[in-house]
Order: C-alpha cells, then structure tokens, then sequence
C-alpha cells in the first residue's frame, strides 16, 4: 500500500509540466475539493488515534499533481468553508503544488457541514467552459443535512450542469450514495489503508493516464514515435541516471525531481503528540523530452523497487490525393497543378516530425480500446462562390470541379488527444474527354467462359470544351491520345457481389484508322469460369478513362466512362450438377449415401409378418351312386421361412417367404401385397390339383384365413383346406 502511495504521489512532474503539441486538445479543468478535516480524521471516538488524516493529505496531493497547466484546483476545507478556497494553479507547476498542501498547517474542526458541498459547487463559474469537477474527501456523515438529501443533492449538482460528482467515503461512517457514471455521478468507499487505492479510481476518471509496459530488466518498446517520456521510480536509495536507445544514444532528462512523504512538521503543526505518521518514502520523477523514434529504450535506474513509464506521442496525421485509377507512387504535391477530375483520398497517422514518417504500427495508441476516428472534411469551393461540401465514402473517389480544394482531416486518440491536417489547392479548369459506346455486345456465359469473347465493346471518345461544345477529335489530338486508357471493373453497391462476373483482364487497344475509337475485349478470371459458381451472374461493370495532354500548348483534357455489359448463362443444368460433384466429392458422397439409405428403409416397403401358422388339411371323397365315402388325412402344418430379411440393405422390395409342407403339399411361395395385411400367392398354379381356387384369387389375408378347393375326377372328389394366423411383423 505505501508503494502504492509514493507512486501517486510522484505523479506530481508528469501532466504536463512542458508545452504541448495537445495541450489544446485536452480540456482544461477547475476541480473543487471538499476536504473533511474533522477531529475524526484524526481519532475514533474512543480517542485511538487514526492515519486517515495523513492518507487523505495523500490524496489531495494526487489530484493537485495531476494538475495540467491550464487546470485549476480550488480547495474547500470543512472547518473554513465560509472562507475563500485554497486555489492552486496547475501552470505553478506540480512540485510547487504539492509543496503547498504538504506543508500547510491543518486547523481540524468538530463538525461535518454539508453546507461545504453547497459552497463549493456554488463556486462554478456559470459560464465557465472549462471541464468541471466537485470531488467530495469525508469520512463521516453530514450533520446538517438528512442522508437522503445529501444523495438528491449530489445528482442535482450532476444533473442542473456540466458538472461532474465524484465523493470517496473514507470508512463506516462515510457519507453514501448511489454512483451513475452515466449521469457523471461516481462514488467510492475505502477504509484507512486504500483510500489511495480508490482514490486513484477516481482521479483516472478526471486525469487520462497513459503508461508504458517495463519489463524486469527496465527497458520499454514502442512503435510510435514520442515525444515525451516521464520516468518515476521509487525505492530506499533510488536514482534515475538517463535513458539509453538502443543503439547506443543516451539521453538526459530535462527535469529529475525527488520526492518523499515526511509529515512530522505536520505533526507538529497540528499539535497532536500522538498524531499517526506512515514511514517516510522516497523516490524520483524524471522527465525526457525528444524525438524519440520508434524501437527499444533502456532506464539507467538504481536502487528502484519499482519503475513506472508515462508518454506523450509524437504524431501528427496526412492526407495523401491521387488521380483516381493512376497506379501513381507519389501523391500529389500541394503545389502542384491540380485540374477538376476525379481523384482518390487516403490518409493516416505520421511522424509529427520533418521527415513526416507513416506511423507503421497504432496499437499503443488504441490501447484503452477506443479505436482512431479519422474524419475528413473537403470543401470544393467554385469560381462562382458556391461552397460545396464533399461527402466522404472509403474506396471511392472524389470528384471536384474548377475552384479551389481544402482538405482537412482529423485523427482522435487516446481520448483527448486530436491531430489534424490542412491542405490547400487550386483547381484549374481541364477540357473533358466523351465517351460514347457505339458496340456493345450481348456476352454468353459458357463453362468456359463467354462464348464470343473475341467480340470487342466499341467506344468513340471525342473532346469537350469550356464551352460545352463536343467535338470529334483532331488528328494531332488522336495520335497524342494513349494506346491503351486504364479500363477496370466496377463492382455497384446495388448489386449482390454474386451476381456480378469478375474480370481478369481487359485488353484494350487503339484503333489506329479510326479516330476517337477504341475496343475493348474482357476476359473471366479462371475460377469464374467454373460451372457451379457463375450461376448468378447477370452483368458485368466496366470504366474507361485516359488522359491527354499536349506539350506544346500546355493542354490538357481528362474523362471516364462507366457502363455495363449484359451477360446471357448458357450453362446447362448437366453441367453445374456434374461441376458441384466435381468441386464436392465429400459432400456428394454423404447425399448418395442418404439416398440410398431412404431407398433401402424408406417407409414405401412392404413387410410380411414375422411369423404365421399355418395349417392345411385336404380330404378325398370316393364317389359312388348310392353314397359317397371320405377319406380323411390328418391336417398337414407348413414351415414359414422369410427371405432377406437379415441382410444389412434390403434395398426397396417387398418382402418374400416360401411356406414349406412336408405331405403331398408344394412349397408356397409368397410376397407381401400393396394392400394392407394382405400377401400374394406366386405358384398359384403348383395348387391346381388340390386348390384351384388359388389361381383365381392369389391375394389372401394373412392375419386370418382360409379357403377351399374342390377338383372332381371319375372316381374321387378332393377338397382342400388353408388357414393361418400371424404373430407379429
């Protein structure tokens, strides 16, 4: 916890003792605290005596060295609030600050008026722009005001104005409230041993603190440039002796101040023989000042137990212009020519130094998880004086006319910090350059691509002037205009990517004998030529754009083109399945085993029962003229045998079953029928001496049945007789 206390309290030298390429950037505050010097602070009821008064010094003391130079601090002591506040000025400098408070003689008071709080937040200027403050230090209940109050007092102040609450209740006793950062209410409870620790919640809500992560052996990387680095370090016999580069080169620091917390003068101003004093700390802030470029930093530091870094960056943000579809490495210069066009935007962090070196890597500076928010303002401002504003879109181009360009663009990070760039140029007027298709043909979309690839789009381009007026062009003009223009693919945003050809290449060529024409041929990528993948394909966008120019008279003109090609699929059905396969072997193999996994169990089969009994008996009649004499048989049970039941893929067939007799019966084969609980005899005829009946009607009914057959010849009447039942299926 004491460590924890020095390196608070060494913040004193960090923000900012220097000027500052953001200070403009970062709000100025005035922060009006409420310290609570009661006798409690000092000792319990009970007479022990407390730290509490020298943690909440402490603390006071942070928020004061936090202090930047344009910021304000008054303080507001409980025992003398009627009186004026201490005020404290951050361009006096942190040391001289915290000087101040350390050394002034404390005049405890016996009570704890939330008439304090009033005072102080009636103290905001109403028209004050700055950024606003009320930090409450108390470590007991407010007497002249009910609890519930206090808190409907403490989101007023937050609610009526731009003011911002902030109160650490310092143990049991404190005052509480209910916190709403959204509504900029913030509230913390310590007892005596953190109060430092809660307190610095706090003072990172006014003060945004940006540190660099040191490792054991004390070095730090970065891969942004600085400009500021701000060493503390803290132990017994501590010192800073300088910062090495990697590279050998050491630096000085521009200011190493020491500090250490020794409060007996306050002991003895307080006239408190008993009075609680924590052991002393010591420790040194050193601040370094540079260009420091990106790379590996060593502290030349001994005796520390610990070493904290702070930065400031060293940044600035550009914006680069090119002329839209040039593949240009330069962009164009501020005092270069700059004629009406179209042109391409882009922009990004740099070196805030000379050289103007791209800032390669931004994670340190998107650190707290706020990303850089760059924001671009364009002003193309006419010869008539209209003032048009351009709107913005990444990835697309610009399009200014004849005037002036301004561009501004601005880079926000790390909360408060804000770059910006101003660019200025004049736009003289260039004549335009007509494009006008004369042949555009229809392309059919094969597996091999189009079909009548060789058939070029046919484009005259023909000059206008300031006038307005369109002309063909000269001859001289013709030859000066380049053999192949840039021609590219546009993908439209109202159209699904999908739906869209991608085009390799185009092959464009001049068409030497005809003045003003050029044809133009597209050819697929490889891949869009696959079967499966072009079926959405409808069209195809296209630009052309060239420029001419005319040493000799200075002269120049500049146009582009967009249009569109339709596209007819010629592709069959066949051919995508068969190329889908082709691209798909796993996924196919998974649907033919699915199919054929339906076709096997699919519920469309027919099922004969798992078992029957069966039962034939037939008896033989002997005919004669006075009376006929039977000859009975004993009834004659059939073996019922399923076939391929077991197998693992009985495919889609209805199942078989040959029912077995061991007497004078044949084997009777069967099937199981469309109709339900039905099966069809197949060897009808095998019964036509015994059952004839069987060749008229095959179907019978398993579950329960019977039948009959008669066969008469000379001497003998048979008749047979079938039934069954079934178990189950």
């Amino acid at each position: 916890m004491k460590s924890k206390v020095f390196l608070i309290l060494t913040s004193l030298c960090l923000w900012w003792s220097g000027a500052s390429a953001y200070a403009d950037e970062e709000p100025s505050r005035t922060i009006h605290l409420v310290y609570d010097d009661s006798g409690s602070m000092i000792h319990d009821d009970a007479g022990v005596y407390l730290d509490t008064w020298c943690q909440a010094r402490y603390s006071m003391e942070v928020v004061a060295a936090m202090l930047a130079p344009q910021d304000e601090l008054q303080i507001f002591y409980m025992s003398s609030y009627a009186s004026a506040p201490y005020v404290l000025y951050g361009k006096d400098g942190a040391a001289a600050n915290v000087e101040k408070i350390h050394t002034r003689t404390m005049q405890y008071s016996q009570t704890t008026p939330f008439k304090a709080v009033e005072k102080a937040f009636g103290a905001f200027k109403p028209n004050d722009e700055r950024e606003k403050w009320l930090v409450v230090l108390s470590d007991g209940v407010f007497e002249d005001t009910p609890q519930d109050k206090v808190e409907q007092r403490i989101h007023a102040f937050a609610k009526s104005s731009s003011t911002q609450v902030a109160m650490l209740a310092m143990g049991n006793d404190g005052p509480t409230i209910a916190a709403d950062p959204t509504a900029g209410v913030y509230y913390e409870r310590a007892d005596s041993r953190h109060i430092l620790d809660k307190l610095t919640k706090i003072s990172n809500q006014i003060f945004k603190r940006h540190t660099l992560e040191v490792s054991p052996n004390h070095t730090v990387q970065f891969g942004v440039p600085m400009r500021e680095l701000v060493v503390l370090a803290q132990g017994r016999d501590v010192r800073i002796n300088g910062l090495i580069a990697k590279d050998g080169t050491r630096y000085a620091s521009v200011s190493n101040v020491h500090a250490s917390s020794d409060y007996a003068s306050a002991a003895e101003n307080i006239k408190h023989p008993e009075l609680v004093v924590p052991c002393a700390l010591n420790g040194y802030v050193a601040q370094f000042e540079g260009a420091f470029a990106p790379g590996e930093y060593t502290i030349d530091v001994s005796g520390a137990d610990s070493v904290v870094v702070y930065f400031k960056p060293n940044v600035s943000v550009a914006a680069y212009l090119y002329p839209y579809g040039s593949d240009a490495a330069k962009p164009i210069a501020a005092d270069e020519k700059l004629v009406n066009g179209r042109y391409d935007i882009k922009y990004g962090l740099v070196s805030a130094t000379p050289d103007r070196t791209p800032v390669q890597d931004v994670t340190l500076l998107e650190s707290d998880g706020q990303k850089i928010v760059y924001t671009p303002k364009i002003i193309n401002k006419t010869p008539d004086g209209a003032e048009n504003e351009i709107v913005y879109h990444p990835n697309k181009p610009i399009e200014i006319q004849e005037g002036t360009l301004s561009i501004r663009v601005d880079a926000q990070f790390l909360k408060y910090t804000r770059v910006f760039s101003e660019y200025t140029y004049d736009v003289h007027y260039e004549n335009e350059l007509v494009w006008q298709v004369l042949e555009q043909p229809r392309y059919g979309l094969t597996v091999d691509g189009f079909d009548n690839a060789t058939e070029p789009l046919v484009l005259e381009v023909r000059m206008k002037t300031k006038d307005g007026k369109t002309q063909p062009l000269t001859a001289e003009e013709w030859g000066k205009m380049p053999a192949t223009p840039s021609v590219v693919q546009v993908l439209a945003d109202e159209v699904e990517p999908e739906a869209q050809t991608r085009i390799d290449s185009f092959h464009i060529e001049k068409v030497e004998t005809e003045i003003g024409k050029y044809r133009i041929m597209p050819k697929l990528l490889p891949e869009e030529a696959d079967r499966f993948k072009t079926r959405q394909f409808k069209q195809f966008r296209y630009e052309v754009s060239a420029y001419y120019k005319n040493e000799e008279t200075g002269s120049t003109a500049h146009g582009y083109y967009e249009g569109k090609a339709e596209i007819e699929d010629k592709i069959g059905t066949i051919d995508r399945i068969r190329e889908w396969v082709n691209e798909n072997p796993v996924k196919t193999a998974l649907i033919i085993l699915m199919i054929l996994a339906l076709i096997g169990y699919g519920p469309q089969k027919k099922r004969l029962p798992k078992t029957i009994t069966i039962k034939m008996t037939a008896e033989r009649t002997k005919l004669g003229k006075s009376k006929r004499v039977p000859e009975k048989k004993e009834p004659d049970y059939g073996r019922y045998v399923r076939h391929g039941v077991g197998v693992p893929w009985p495919i889609c067939r209805s199942h078989k079953a040959d029912i077995h007799f061991d007497g004078v019966f044949p084997t009777m084969q069967v099937r199981a029928s469309n109709e339900k609980y039905m099966m069809t005899v197949l060897n009808p005829k095998e019964f036509e001496s015994v059952c004839p009946k069987l060749l008229k009607r095959p179907n019978i009914n398993y579950t329960s049945w019977k039948f009959d057959g008669e066969d008469e010849k000379k001497f003998y009447k048979y008749t047979c007789r079938l039934t069954a039942n079934a178990q189950k299926k």
